[in-house]
């Protein structure tokens, strides 16, 4: 499999793989408000675990911008958080993503993203 990248658009889609493979995610994101991805059913603010390793960084762009239009981090900035993403171990997985604030919980109503993931060895 080559690298991919997913978006918001690609909600839900099942993709595979082979364990040790990457792909990206990238979706909107403010965390100058204190909103951000979290992996749901993990405590804190912990995204890996022993089914995915993952990293993430946030970059003041919006999606697919052409980094012509950088802007400068200022409170009420949104851009894209940008998750990068390993399998860990083989069989079907689901990462499940909710966007919120941590220290006010995550309820139905949050925006949530998933993935499903079937890696093989």
């Amino acid at each position: 499999m080559s690298h991919n990248l997913f978006t918001e658009e690609d909600n839900n889609k099942t993709i595979r793989m082979v364990i040790g493979e990457t792909f990206t995610i990238e979706l909107k994101s403010n965390p100058t408000t204190g909103y951000t991805w979290l992996r749901s059913g993990l405590a804190g603010t912990e995204l890996s675990d022993c089914t995915f390793a993952i990293q993430s960084k946030f970059n003041n762009r919006a999606p697919h911008d052409n980094h012509k239009n950088h802007r400068r981090l200022l409170v009420g900035a949104g851009g894209t958080m940008v998750l990068e993403v390993k399998a860990l171990k083989p069989g079907k997985h689901t990462l499940s993503l909710a966007y919120g604030r941590p220290w006010v919980g995550f309820n139905a109503a949050a925006k949530r993203y998933n993935i499903h993931v079937e890696a093989t060895a």
